[in-house]
């Protein structure tokens, strides 16, 4: 059985494209894998945990926080991608 060290190092390396969800709704330039954003959630946090993404971007943290049944807030500078995270949540 894969122990959760190495799901976490297998989630980082991740290569995949960006799909999922509602990961496909815009193409963020600065977005990282939905695949280690829910690696991260699942390992460091549980269900009903609040996850902060202080630099939400396109949202990828949000929408796997959600999808895992944490509350999740979000901020950033930029209005587009406040607008971004509030459509894909």
């Amino acid at each position: 059985m894969e122990s959760e060290k190495e799901k976490l190092l297998d989630a980082i390396r991740n290569r995949e494209p960006v799909v999922g969800l509602t990961h496909d709704f815009y193409r963020y330039p600065a977005r990282f894998s939905p695949v280690l954003a829910r690696s991260i959630i699942q390992n460091f946090t549980t269900p009903g945990d609040t996850v902060l993404d202080p630099f939400v971007g396109g949202g990828t943290s949000l929408v796997e926080a959600r999808a895992l049944a944490r509350n999740a807030t979000g901020v950033d500078v930029s209005s587009l991608a406040v607008f971004i995270s509030q459509v894909k949540t």
